[in-house]
Formats: C-alpha cells, sequence, structure tokens
C-alpha cells in the first residue's frame, strides 16, 4: 500500500514540475488598454465559456462586454 501511494505521489509531483516548466516557458505579455473601454473605473469581470468578457462598472449599472478578435483571438482587435 505504501509503496502504490509513493508512486502515486511521484507522479503528480512530476505532473506539476511539468505544469510549471510549461507555465514558465512562455512569453509573458505587457498591460495594455482597451480602445474604447472606460479607463480609471474599478470592474468586476468574468470570462464567459464562449470567450467573451463581461464586465460590471462599480457602483453603476453599466455592463460591459469584450468579444475577441475571431481570427486572432485578441481583445485588443476584438469589439
Amino acid at each position: 500500500m505504501r509503496t502504490q501511494s509513493l508512486k502515486v505521489a511521484a507522479g503528480l509531483a512530476a505532473a506539476f514540475v511539468l505544469l510549471v516548466g510549461l507555465a514558465s516557458s512562455a512569453d509573458a505579455q505587457p498591460w495594455f488598454n482597451l480602445p474604447g473601454f472606460p479607463s480609471g473605473n474599478t470592474f468586476h469581470c468574468a470570462l464567459l465559456t464562449d470567450g467573451s468578457v463581461m464586465c460590471h462598472q462599480y457602483d453603476t449599472n453599466h455592463w460591459h462586454r469584450l468579444v475577441p478578435n475571431q481570427n486572432d483571438g485578441s481583445y485588443r482587435t476584438g469589439t
């Protein structure tokens, strides 16, 4: 039983190391303001299953929806 537990733990540790290695190899992308999106306000945002993002503007009844560009998936060139 103990040998089985050690094998499972070793497998999980190897998977964790692999995932961390893959995540750290990704190129970091800069932050940027989205054109046409109100700045200087606090938003609470949620990523939806279709890839769009719904954001609620704090202390208002305003909602904003960000839709990524169909060609490259960029929110900067989306609507």
